[in-house]
């Protein structure tokens, strides 16, 4: 394993997701790695997703949360600033009841919309704009491709549509 300062590009990152929305934006951080996973992706000449068929869905935030990865001094303001644009966010919390601590030393808020984001690329921006959020789990504009395995072994390809 290496540093990411240790290398300038990678050829190709896959990696898993939460969820797909059918632009290939992927909701990943279930398992509190997304910050990391993020650097990773966004180094690499190739992102690809591998999943389950289940995983896709028509709008990312609804059936799965979007985590936000944020300081520990933001955590309240970081809520009630997300809860305010409709979202139903609570702060992940550890089987005992304490926060979740990423690697990275920060807290995790995972956050819902009622019907899914319309639009996952402005969701980030706008996050990535409030104090004392580091990043949400939004995957924009980085898969260039879905490998989806179904229940009876077939497995489809998919790619991201032309812009």
């Amino acid at each position: 394993l290496l540093e990411p300062g240790d290398v300038a590009r990678l050829d190709l990152t896959i990696d898993g997701a939460d969820e797909i929305d059918p632009d290939l934006t992927a909701t990943k951080g279930g398992g509190c790695a997304h910050l990391r996973e993020k650097v990773v992706a966004t180094m690499s000449e190739r992102f690809v997703i591998i999943a389950t068929s289940d995983k896709q869905v028509e709008r990312l935030g609804d059936t799965f949360p979007i985590p936000i990865e944020v300081v520990p001094f933001a955590l309240e303001p970081v809520r009630r600033t997300v809860t305010e644009e409709g979202f139903q966010v609570v702060a992940r919390r550890r089987r005992d009841g304490g926060l979740v601590i990423t690697d990275n030393g920060n807290h995790l808020l995972d956050a819902r919309l009622a019907g899914g984001i319309e639009d996952p690329a402005v969701v980030d921006v706008w996050l990535a704009t409030v104090p004392g959020v580091v990043t949400s789990g939004l995957f924009v504009d980085l898969a260039e491709r879905a490998v989806l395995g179904n229940v009876d072994g077939s497995v489809v390809t998919v790619m991201r549509p032309a812009e």
